[in-house]
This record gives structure tokens, sequence and C-alpha cells, in this order.
């Protein structure tokens, strides 16, 4: 039955839609992995979520988040001993960190703060 709900519904298409505006591969199969949830909880606080993020991206429209490489291989490399990145995996990583410090800065500089986005936050990268 949800199988069938889901197609008249063209579920799949609109999830294609939606990944083409994430600024990643991985933010791309994240939300073309996204399926129905009937948690009311759940759904509320993803639906604060993306009413923060939609105050945000409305409040800078010509802000623009950057470049979010892929970075699995690199870090997944990492996780063997004594194991060292080639010189284009320490880029990416850079990339990365920098596109993140960008980021929370831009969070942390707004006058209202956006509380459903501080999971996000509290994981950015910040200069110390």
């Amino acid at each position: 039955m949800m199988d069938h709900a889901l197609e008249v519904l063209e579920f799949e298409r609109v999830l294609k839609r939606v990944a083409q505006r994430a600024s990643s591969e991985v933010g791309r199969g994240r939300i073309r992995q996204l399926r129905p949830r009937s948690d009311a909880a759940w759904v509320e606080a993803e639906l604060d979520r993306v009413s923060a993020t939609m105050r945000f991206v409305d409040d800078g429209p010509t802000w623009s988040l950057g470049v979010i490489p892929e970075v699995r291989d690199e870090l997944s490399h990492l996780t063997v001993d004594g194991a060292v990145l080639a010189p284009l995996g320490i880029y990416r990583l850079g990339v990365l960190l920098s596109s993140s410090r960008l980021l929370a800065h831009e969070l942390q500089r707004r006058e209202d703060p956006l509380p459903e986005l501080c999971g996000i936050t509290n994981s950015l990268a910040e200069d110390q």
C-alpha cells in the first residue's frame, strides 16, 4: 500500500529534485534515501529545521556555502594506523574545513539565533 501511495505522489521524483539542490554528493545521497516517517516528534523537529534553514537562506540571499568536497575515502584511509594522505586529500579536507568555518561564522554572527540548527552548528569546525 505504501509503495503505491509513494508512486502516486511521485515521491522519488520529488526526492530527486530536492537532492539536486544539495551542496554535496553525500547530501544528495542522504536526501534520496529519505522515506516517510510517522513519528510526529521527529517530523516536527525536521520541519522546524527546514523552517530555520529557510530563514537563514532568506536573510542572506547572496551568501553561499561554497564547495563541499567528497572526503569519505580520505577519512576512511585515516582509520589505518600510520596512514598518510596524498596532497589532494589534504587539500579536500582543507576545503571542507574552510566551508565549515564559514558556515559556523555565519550562523554565530546572527542577531537572532537559530536554535533548530544548533546540532549542525555544534559539529562545525571553528578556529581555535
